[in-house]
């Protein structure tokens, strides 16, 4: 499905509510996927499926209910932790799996089989980021290009496909440019170095400067130890000692 006018809400509703099993795709960060997903919904009709607690939080915050795919599958750590029957509630008319690149192949599973048995009973909608970085635990060792395979996965799951290629969390026409370059260049394997020398992104190379609560590292260990670093400031500062 193409849609020539994505700031078009009226239209977009029309085509939730007259299809049902469509993946929405954005190319770029910020492009609106989970929002047009549930355009022609009240909030109390929308259940969002998500990967991570911390994406659940956030759109209950915004007023929708919202699940961890876990939870909504009864999946624990392990099969001796599973968590008890997820019953959805009466009022919800369409599911929302979020950010569905971001799960495992298990995951994916679950969700294949939920869409086949239920597809006719809720308004089912899906979205994701075309260049998702590989989720954790995938568990595929036999794919040489794992990426593609679990694009292929996904997109198979779904009768309809819209790509939305706006970018509507930047408003002006710079900002936007910028995104699309600097996308470009991350996923061209530029040196980190130089694509934040080149869009004047601010770095520290000393625990010492670090001033501020939140930063982006290019390392998950790095993060960690960020963390640590900024809650033993803030623990300090605030005589939480």
């Amino acid at each position: 499905i193409k849609i020539q006018d994505e700031y078009n809400e009226w239209m977009i509703g029309k085509i939730n509510n007259m299809n049902n099993n469509i993946l929405y795709l954005g190319n770029y960060a910020g492009a609106g996927k989970s929002y047009s997903s549930c355009i022609g919904f009240n909030k109390n009709e929308v259940l969002f499926v998500c990967p991570f607690n911390k994406q659940s939080i956030e759109l209950k915050n915004d007023g929708y209910d919202s699940i961890t795919i876990n939870k909504f599958f009864n999946k624990g750590i392990n099969d001796e932790q599973n968590i008890g029957q997820y019953e959805i509630p009466e009022n919800i008319k369409i599911i929302i799996f979020d950010e569905i690149l971001l799960n495992n192949l298990f995951m994916l599973m679950n969700i294949k089989k939920f869409i086949y048995t239920n597809k006719d009973i809720y308004k089912i909608i899906a979205n994701g980021h075309i260049n998702q970085l590989q989720p954790i635990n995938f568990g595929c060792n036999n794919i040489n290009n794992i990426n593609d395979y679990r694009y292929k996965c996904v997109e198979d799951m779904f009768d309809f496909k819209i790509i939305l290629k706006e970018i509507k969390r930047l408003k002006s026409d710079e900002d936007k440019k910028i995104m699309i370059e600097m996308t470009k260049d991350i996923f061209n394997n530029l040196d980190i170095i130089d694509i934040c020398k080149k869009y004047n992104i601010s770095m520290i190379t000393d625990y010492k400067d670090i001033k501020t609560k939140n930063n982006i590292c290019l390392f998950n260990f790095r993060c960690n130890q960020i963390n640590k670093l900024i809650h033993k400031k803030e623990i300090i500062n605030n005589n939480f000692i």
